[in-house]
């Protein structure tokens, strides 16, 4: 898997960017900001950082007093992250098992479009909550795929989003279930339309073809002020949702007794 990994990271590029965050993401880290002068935060799945760029953009994190983890199965995309948020501690390690970082220890995960790609769904719901603090939060988000999605990659015989991907969620109810049967009480659920840069495409497809490098990808987006444009032409892509939900441990005893 990691070698796989690996290759798709050299073809697929998470794009840095200064798109506004999920405005419930951004809500609750500023909630928790209110309650706590440091905080530390997990970016799990975390590509090029372009999550924890966002956020530092918005001055919703700091690297003064914030702990800031980043782990990915790539070494790649930690490496673009060291280049360009060189602050960041990263940990290279499948996210199921991230045996370097010790038992409640983040205020705040992020799991964003990840738990579609890893083979057991359910041993990473349970890495999430043995990394939680018992007062932290995650923010999860994945595939939402309806009988009728249609797009132009394919896995083991099935349409599929992404060429990575092992499941694609049939509704948001069903992926919340999950989560709590993981052991976890949702605070916020919600079914969001996916959309898909133009533009990205259009770069991929160069980078697929050779034509540009990886590398040089990320230090244009990263460079060029124009690089906002990107958002003004998304399209949806049809049956597909992203499924959006912030999560906290339900720690308590009867509910511990009756997951075990």
């Amino acid at each position: 898997m990691k070698q796989k990994f690996e290759k798709y990271s050299t073809e697929s590029i998470h794009f840095l960017n200064d798109t506004p965050l999920p405005a419930v993401l951004e809500f609750k880290l500023k909630e928790t900001r209110q309650k706590k002068p440091a905080i530390s935060l997990l970016d799990l799945g975390s590509g090029d950082g372009a999550w924890i760029h966002s956020m530092l953009k918005r001055n919703l994190i700091n690297f003064e007093h914030d702990q800031i983890t980043a782990s990915d199965l790539s070494v790649d995309r930690l490496n673009a992250t060291k280049q360009f948020l060189p602050q960041v501690k990263t940990v290279q390690s499948d996210a199921c098992h991230i045996d370097a970082l010790p038992d409640k220890q983040f205020d705040v995960i992020l799991c964003t479009m990840l738990i579609e790609h890893v083979d057991d769904d359910r041993e990473l719901l349970k890495e999430i909550r043995r990394l939680l603090k018992d007062d932290g939060w995650a923010y999860v988000t994945t595939v939402v795929k309806k009988w009728y999605g249609l797009y132009i990659y394919r896995n083991n015989g099935h349409i599929v989003l992404d060429p990575t991907h092992v499941r694609e969620y049939p509704s948001l109810k069903k992926f919340v279930q999950l989560e709590e049967n993981a052991g976890f009480k949702i605070n916020r659920y919600k079914q969001l339309i996916y959309k898909f840069q133009l533009s990205d495409l259009f770069f991929r497809l160069l980078v697929k073809l050779k034509i540009l490098k990886p590398k040089s990808l990320r230090t244009i987006y990263m460079k060029n002020p124009w690089k906002t444009i990107r958002n003004l032409f998304r399209i949806p892509i049809l049956g597909f949702y992203v499924a959006e939900t912030i999560i906290q441990s339900n720690r308590s005893e009867k509910y511990k007794r009756h997951i075990l």
